[in-house]
């Protein structure tokens, strides 16, 4: 970046499991933060970080192009930036990744809330494989939502439920 090496800074999670005998990857990811106080550079370390990241899932496609990954995380990012276009890849490639889009039992999609500003954004995602998308049982996904959601974050989890016989 620039003409310095810069790692990712709180790394990658990458982790498979066999669950019926269908290997599933999950990568986890948190980029780095929008800080309120914006450090100049913030957005390109943000960018530099998801180039890694999709990186590591270009990596893990090509080890096993038929891998069902899971990419998931708080990106810091909304959707249409490019951190985030960079992650999920070329729209019409076999190997973009695709967003769940959940929702709330309110049919909100927002996961981060900043009370100073009074502003509501969607940093978290769950993003899988092309293969992987018929297999999402979306009335059992969705973004948690309670009167307690604040207390131990200011992010919303995510929950994505999978039926594994319909995954190609």
């Amino acid at each position: 970046m620039g003409g310095r090496e810069e790692k990712v800074r709180r790394g990658f999670l990458d982790v498979t499991v066999s669950v019926g005998g269908t290997k599933l990857r999950f990568i986890g990811a948190h980029l780095k933060s929008k800080l309120r106080d914006t450090l100049e550079n913030e957005a390109e370390l943000r960018r530099n970080e998801a180039h890694l990241l999709r990186k590591h899932v270009d990596e893990a496609l090509d080890g096993d192009p038929a891998a069902k990954l899971v990419v998931y995380g708080d990106f810091n990012d909304t959707k249409n930036e490019p951190s985030l276009r960079e992650i999920m890849g070329a729209r019409d490639s076999q190997r973009a990744l695709r967003d769940l889009w959940l929702k709330d039992a309110d049919g909100d999609h927002w996961t981060e809330y900043w009370n100073t500003t009074d502003v509501y954004s969607r940093f978290d995602y769950i993003l899988v494989t092309r293969d992987l998308l018929p297999a999402v049982d979306y009335p059992k996904s969705y973004v948690y939502r309670s009167g307690y959601w604040n207390q131990a974050s200011d992010h919303r989890p995510l929950v994505a439920a999978f039926r594994l016989e319909k995954a190609r």
